[in-house]
């Protein structure tokens, strides 16, 4: 999921992050979006996954004693969670819970929840509506 973030990296693990079976090091660095001088110490801890949704609370039914996690959309389709900040490498959502809830509002009483679900393979998400909620986020 991610490369190393220290010591040494091979070509062949950066070409296995970037889902390509050939290229050199100039090709990589390209593909990865960094510009010249190539080095191989750029790819320290790069994962090739897109960041999508920011702290989001997987407890279904208990949004008091969630906990804040990040979701990123892997290059193979499938959702992944960290903790904020990264670290402790990807996990697919499915494995932390089948419902999740982003805080989006205060009406001054409840705290206001978009809720989805996510399918067995953390391949998609659906909405499941707002729900309502005594918790703050915070």
């Amino acid at each position: 999921m991610a490369l190393p973030s220290s010591g040494q990296i091979s070509i062949s693990q950066i070409r296995t992050e970037l889902e390509t079976s050939n290229g050199s090091l100039r090709y990589l660095s390209f593909i990865a979006g960094f510009s010249t001088p190539d080095s191989m110490s750029e790819f320290w801890g790069y994962s090739n996954v897109t960041y999508t949704l920011l702290y989001i609370d997987a407890v279904p039914g208990d949004m008091c004693s969630g906990v804040f996690k990040d979701i990123y959309y892997g290059s193979d389709g499938v959702y992944y969670y960290t903790n904020p900040g990264g670290g402790g490498g990807y996990t697919p959502v499915y494995n932390a819970d089948l419902y999740w809830y982003i805080y989006e509002y205060s009406d001054g009483f409840d705290y206001v929840w978009q809720g989805y679900e996510t399918n067995q393979y953390s391949t998609e998400f659906t909405y499941n509506g707002n729900y309502l909620s005594p918790c703050s986020p915070y």
